[in-house]
């Protein structure tokens, strides 16, 4: 219930319930204004010829991780594919507020030096209006509870919530001293620094589980292949072209390096078929037959996923029942993608033992280890190898990117005996928990220091 004299220009029941109402009020309380009177939205936008000859860096919506900010990657697209709402000019500096999905709420603080083109998903906050704001205190606010669910409440949009700029400029921002200001900016960055020395030593642990499988099994990567037009160019003899593929790219050196890497393991090889019991796709229901309320019919989709592992809270739910099923201990290549580079390189691994009748899309193919004799770990942790990824890349066909099971049946894996395998496994087992154990220490660091934050802000 909101009185008359609560009411604001929105009349949808969700922007009023007492959740929201409860952390607005909080607000009235102590010193705060609106940010829109804290700080200017840029309204730069790309000149290609200005700015960038032939390609251009790129942020993308879906590279903001959430809830760190954290961009994760920055793409070099060409000028002439610009896509439409690569708009938003960013600078050093810049705060960047993701106002719709797949990560509304996303908060970024550009520290690189250049030029760079966002979204238009993002606002960006460059310029200051009131000098009793610190712009780094904005952004570690913008980042705590306090504003995020106001974010969540000025959303609208129905199934796919959006903020607006002018209801980003509607949230209440506290305006504490400028000594507490400080303090807090110093505390959120040591945090950070923290965490991101913590989350570099779990990714180098887990960037070394491909150097230790290999050279357990006595494989040694060739080199990376160098650009360029002599990289390009090589001969094969008829007799070692198969009469299944024609394309050049297929036959590179640098596959062919590849395999021959492989077969200098000092372990049996086998086949991909040989080693597993199943290789299939899945089938994708016609839009008509998924089901937005959960039913018997649970489907494993692209998106289900959580960083290595299929998440089973993630699945999508069908009317009528699939047609293939899956088991726990499955791996799940994706077979599809806009990208050709991306075909292949994305594996996921079932852990849990999923719903009975819980069926996969066609775009995923479903590998199953045949585990008298391969173990299910092993074959994921070697298959998750960057030279696994580059040869089940290798082998996509046509225009939109496609890999099929009949094509990866043949690529040849070392299969140690079932104890040495174990043995691998355990060992990648201790390397992936203490690379888990450090990001959770780095989150913990992280949510002491917002609590204390919000204790300097609001007391107690």
């Amino acid at each position: 219930m909101a009185n008359f004299n609560e009411l604001e220009r929105r009349l949808d029941p969700h922007f009023y319930k007492p959740f929201f109402r409860k952390i607005v009020r909080s607000l009235d309380n102590i010193k705060s204004e609106r940010l829109g009177n804290i700080a200017r939205f840029s309204e730069e936008s790309w000149d290609q010829k200005r700015f960038f000859e032939t390609t251009f860096p790129y942020i993308e919506i879906g590279e903001i991780d959430l809830p760190s900010g954290e961009i994760r990657k920055i793409n070099n697209l060409r000028v002439e594919e610009a896509p439409s709402r690569a708009k938003m000019i960013v600078r050093r500096g810049d705060i960047l507020v993701s106002k719709t999905r797949p990560n509304r709420g996303a908060i970024s603080f550009m520290d690189n030096d250049g030029v760079f083109v966002a979204s238009t998903g993002f606002s960006i906050i460059r310029e200051m209006k009131n000098r009793d704001v610190d712009k780094r205190y904005l952004f570690y606010f913008l980042r705590l509870h306090q504003s995020l669910r106001q974010m969540e409440q000025r959303s609208s949009g129905g199934n796919y919530p959006a903020i607006t700029e002018q209801e980003l400029g509607e949230i209440k921002i506290p305006i504490p001293p400028k000594e507490i200001q400080s303090r807090i900016v110093s505390n959120m960055d040591a945090a950070y620094a923290a965490q991101n020395q913590k989350k570099a030593e779990a990714q180098r642990l887990l960037d070394g589980i491909d150097d230790y499988l290999l050279s357990e099994l006595g494989i040694e990567p060739p080199e990376p292949e160098e650009s360029g037009l002599r990289s390009r160019i090589f001969f094969r003899n008829a007799s070692e072209v198969s009469g299944h593929r024609l394309d050049p790219d297929y036959y590179r050196d640098a596959y062919k390096k590849l395999e021959l890497a492989v077969m200098a393991t000092k372990f049996p090889v086998s086949t991909l078929n040989e080693a597993t019991t199943l290789i299939k796709n899945g089938n994708t229901p016609h839009n008509s037959d998924y089901s937005k309320e959960e039913t018997p019919y649970p489907i494993i989709k692209a998106g289900s996923y959580e960083g290595d592992f299929i998440d089973l809270g993630k699945t999508g739910y069908t009317k009528t029942k699939g047609r293939r099923f899956a088991k726990r201990w499955d791996i799940f290549v994706l077979s599809a993608a806009h990208s050709p580079d991306y075909v292949g390189r994305s594996l996921k691994y079932l852990w849990d033992t999923p719903a009975g009748n819980t069926s996969f899309v066609g775009e995923l193919i479903c590998i199953r280890a045949n585990e008298s004799i391969c173990n299910p770990i092993y074959l994921f942790s070697l298959l998750s190898t960057n030279l696994y990824k580059d040869l089940l890349n290798r082998e996509k066909t046509g225009q939109t990117s496609h890999i099929y099971p009949k094509n990866i049946r043949y690529i040849q894996l070392p299969l140690p005996p079932l104890e040495k395998q174990a043995e691998i496994v355990d060992r990648i087992a201790e390397m992936r928990d203490r690379a888990t154990e450090l990001r959770e220490e780095a989150k913990k660091k992280l949510e002491e220091a917002s609590k204390e934050a919000e204790a300097m802000i609001f007391g107690g």
